[in-house]
């Protein structure tokens, strides 16, 4: 391999860490330092492995730099720490899409250690595998047969999700106000009923989606939306988690609207969208671990093949014509927030190819 900087062969260095014997390859003229995926968090005694890797939110940034060492004719993209301290240089890494390899400049090294000394940066580098065993959790999935979030921190504090959940809440409470009459009449009137709709009632597609039917109604659908949307909304931003949350929570509607028979049925509630929420999930953090429990077991899931078999469920009983949830609604919400989520993933998401004579000698500005 040659050094993206100067273009002379790497000397190729083994370090003994830890866990293993890590080889990097080293420029033995401008001193910078390659490290394959894995490698430099392996390297530094990080037990996160995936710390580095261009899918975590440790790392934002994808503009085109220099050609990879190990992937000649692709260009990496400059990276640097999400969570920075202001005080400290700012640090730039390199990073290749396509291989997950890091290149470190002389110099870049101490840089790093450093900056991840800061107490906002470490939940990103701990051992996923300490997270998710406690018996308190164990108990809670027991008892309401929900999962939980093994690991997956966050770079930001969410805004749109808890106002979302405070809405959903303050709007239950206003409707149980009066007790189960008034929740009948806010289910009839804000509800989403077909019928009403295509009558022109539009503003249903929307209000809809703050009724809720009823405690465990309202308490299982912020439980996803809070579990699911904080990491989504941190990867989209607030503004493109809160398209995404009303897109398919519109969609949902109308496919719920358009293919139940029962047009005077009603439809309430937030599931719609937040399964857009869950299918963006499944599309930007495929790898997270999601717990459950089968039988007395827990059982470690990708996400992406827990919600894949969520939206099997859901055709399931479809197909079975299981009445009293909306599935259309699910199916619909799900497959808008997937096609959302692929085109508006924010990370390095493919190879930039080499586009002309480049120079990898010239120093950065």
């Amino acid at each position: 391999m040659l050094c993206p900087r100067d273009r002379t062969p790497l000397t190729t260095v083994v370090r003994q860490t830890p866990r293993d014997r890590v080889e990097i390859d080293v420029c033995d003229r401008c001193h910078g330092a390659w490290f394959d995926r894995h490698e430099l968090a392996a390297a530094l005694g990080i037990g996160n492995l995936e710390a580095f890797a261009p899918e975590s939110p440790l790392l934002e940034g994808d503009e085109a730099s220099r050609p990879c060492p190990r992937n000649p004719g692709v260009r990496m993209h400059k990276r640097h720490l999400t969570l920075q301290d202001a005080s400290l240089p700012k640090l730039e890494i390199d990073q290749c899409a396509e291989c997950g390899g890091i290149w470190l400049d002389g110099g870049e090294l101490p840089q790093t250690i450093a900056a991840l000394r800061d107490q906002k940066v470490r939940p990103f580098l701990e051992d996923p595998e300490l997270h998710g065993g406690s018996a308190a959790l164990w108990l809670f999935m027991f008892f309401t047969g929900l999962p939980i979030e093994q690991w997956n921190p966050r770079a930001r504090r969410p805004v749109v999700v808890p106002t979302l959940v405070a809405l959903c809440v303050l709007a239950f409470l206003w409707q149980i106000s009066g007790g189960a009459p008034t929740l009948q009449a806010t289910v009839m009137t804000l509800g989403l009923v077909p019928a009403r709709l295509f009558a022109g009632d539009y503003r249903t597609l929307v209000t809809y989606m703050f009724m809720h039917g009823g405690w465990a109604h309202l308490v299982g659908n912020m439980y996803f939306l809070w579990v699911f949307g904080d990491n989504v909304e941190d990867r989209l931003g607030r503004g493109r988690f809160l398209l995404l949350y009303l897109t398919a929570g519109v969609v949902a509607g109308l496919c719920f609207a358009v293919f139940e028979p029962n047009k005077d049925l009603p439809v309430v509630g937030a599931s719609g969208a937040i399964s857009g929420v869950m299918a963006a999930y499944a599309v930007l953090f495929p790898r997270t671990r999601l717990i459950s429990l089968i039988l007395f077991f827990r059982v470690r899931w990708r996400a992406s093949v827990y919600l894949a078999g969520w939206l099997l469920l859901q055709i399931i009983g479809l197909e079975l014509g299981q009445r009293g949830i909306a599935w259309w609604a699910h199916i619909g919400g799900f497959v808008v927030g997937a096609a959302f989520a692929l085109g508006m993933r924010q990370r390095p998401t493919a190879p930039t190819a080499l586009s002309g004579p480049s120079s990898p000698s010239a120093p950065r500005a």
